[in-house]
């Protein structure tokens, strides 16, 4: 449940990252926790069921595994309505970045001041 926590945590760090270095060490940190979580996960689920049942209930957490790392990238852009990146950079103004370059031009004009 650790490794589960710790994935959660980085998930959420790299959603509130600032900067790419902090994406970066968050998304390293999610992966390290998944890599501890896999195995565990499977280990649990074969000796937790029937052991006529084991090889399929081994072959159920693979495959969940593999659908939600192939289509959870493109479902949540799919659900959010943008790029890829957008799912780990969220879409919000960043201090000291304007959000628009050409904005403080458009100002000026619409006030005659250029």
């Amino acid at each position: 449940m650790s490794a589960l926590a710790v994935f959660a945590a980085a998930n959420v760090l790299a959603a509130a990252a600032h900067s790419y270095g902090l994406l970066l060490i968050a998304r390293v940190l999610a992966a390290l926790a998944a890599a501890a979580f896999v195995p565990t996960a499977s280990a649990a689920a074969s000796s937790l069921a029937p052991a006529e049942y084991r090889g399929r209930t081994l072959a159920t957490v693979v495959a969940d595994i593999t659908v939600a790392q192939v289509a959870g990238v493109p479902f949540g852009a799919f659900a959010r309505g943008v790029t890829w990146l957008a799912i780990h950079v969220p879409n919000r103004r960043r201090p000291g970045r304007r959000s628009n370059p050409g904005s403080q031009r458009t100002r000026l004009a619409k006030t005659n001041q250029i």
